[in-house]
């Protein structure tokens, strides 16, 4: 009665095997599974090919005796026997020119789709440019043009069965496994090289923070120096130099402008002009440089003039010009030079012991090195930023079970890729 049980008793599904794989050693597994088949395939291939290379011969012989042909009727005028000839020569030339390329010894299976894609559009280009003269053969030599017609189409049909060949065979899917197992292997090696270029990274941006705090904790170490509490009376005591010697130059200048109409009218006339020009040009360096105070004399002249008419000014400024140049007497000149080579030898006096606390060229330097590394220092957070946006971009673990799924689909296993 076991006969009976078991007809009513359902079979176990049978397990399929499963397979644990690290990922290192995924390709070189999956290369020794397909290798018989693609060894089965290339055989069948072989064969494929020596048929086709047969036809290629074939096809040769048929262009031989198309070449070797001659007319039924000689008597034909010369000028068709010609025109035939050209378009033998032309047909004969084009095919030749192919079949060599369409011809090979040996090829591995997955080289299979680009050998037939090249040979079926080189025929497509044969068929477009001689299809004028074997339409004019077939009216002089139409057995031997059909022959080689016949030749080449068989030629095409082995090509589009070697296709059908691969097709059928299955060598797409594994061709794209490949790809996929390559593809994930790539990106475990871009993820390794992310990964230390983030790592690298985040030393260089440790390593400038610190140099950082270093450069911001001496430039506090001196702003708050003796060092820098004297610079800083100094640069007071300039500025306090610089004021004053701006209202002496001021106070001067406030006098001689109101006399500068006259002395313009006065220095076409005298012979004072070369001496006048340079006050009028530059009345504080003129008057410095005039050791001698050779503008009195100019300046006496002046009022002569003035006073005679020689120079006329009207009334009012006629009174202001001569009580200014009363004003600018030897007196009021020599105590304006004297006051003034004090404040300039005062100020170069203050600008040497400010170069001499250095603290303008430490603070320069300091501040030139900090922008440098907070520079360095953005980038390198812009790179981190990337490298961190792509490292989560690559999910290898993702990518494994997508391809683990792909694989035992095709392979009717069960596969699992340990990380």
């Amino acid at each position: 009665m076991r006969w009976f049980t078991r007809l009513f008793t359902k079979e176990k599904p049978k397990e399929q095997p499963h397979h644990t794989l690290q990922l290192q050693e995924l390709d070189a597994w999956f290369r020794a599974k397909v290798s018989a088949k693609l060894q089965s395939v290339k055989d069948d291939t072989n064969r494929i090919l020596a048929e086709l290379h047969q036809g290629i011969q074939a096809a040769k012989e048929k262009l031989n005796k198309l070449e070797t042909a001659h007319l039924q009727n000689p008597n034909i005028p010369m000028r068709a026997k010609q025109f035939m000839e050209g378009n033998r020569e032309a047909y004969i030339r084009a095919i030749s020119r192919v079949l060599p390329s369409v011809d090979a010894n040996e090829l591995e299976p997955l080289e299979i789709p680009a050998f037939t894609q090249q040979a079926k559009q080189r025929f497509e280009q044969l068929a477009r440019i001689t299809h004028k003269p074997y339409t004019i053969l077939q009216e002089f030599l139409a057995n031997e043009a059909v022959a080689v017609a016949r030749s080449l189409k068989a030629i095409l049909a082995i090509v589009e069965r070697l296709e059908a060949h691969y097709k059928a065979a299955g060598l797409a899917e594994i061709q794209a496994m490949e790809q996929a197992i390559s593809a994930i292997s790539n990106k475990i090696v871009q993820k390794q090289t992310l990964a230390k270029s983030k790592a690298q990274l985040e030393q260089e941006i440790a390593a400038l923070n610190t140099a950082v705090s270093a450069l911001a904790a001496e430039k506090q170490a001196l702003m708050i120096s003796k060092r820098y509490r004297q610079y800083t009376l100094l640069k007071q005591e300039k500025a306090e130099a610089q004021q004053q010697l701006k209202e002496l130059e001021q106070s001067f200048l406030d006098h001689f402008q109101a006399v500068e109409p006259a002395l313009k009218r006065f220095a076409k006339r005298s012979t004072y002009e070369e001496r006048i020009t340079r006050y009028l040009s530059h009345p504080i360096a003129a008057l410095m440089n005039d050791d001698g105070l050779e503008i009195i004399p100019v300046l006496e002249a002046l009022a002569q003039n003035i006073t005679s008419n020689a120079v006329q000014l009207n009334d009012r400024k006629e009174k202001k010009t001569l009580e200014k140049i009363q004003f600018l007497n030897q007196a009021f000149l020599d105590d304006f030079r004297k006051k003034h080579q004090a404040a300039t030898q005062a100020m170069s006096g203050i600008a040497s012991r400010l170069e001499m606390t250095k603290v303008e060229e430490t603070l320069a330097v300091h501040n030139q090195k900090l922008t440098d590394e907070q520079y360095r220092l953005e980038n390198k957070g812009l790179q981190l930023a990337h490298s961190r946006k792509e490292l989560e971009k690559i999910d290898i673990e993702r990518f494994s079970e997508d391809l683990a799924a792909r694989l035992s689909s095709f392979l009717n296993e069960q596969v699992s890729l340990a990380l």
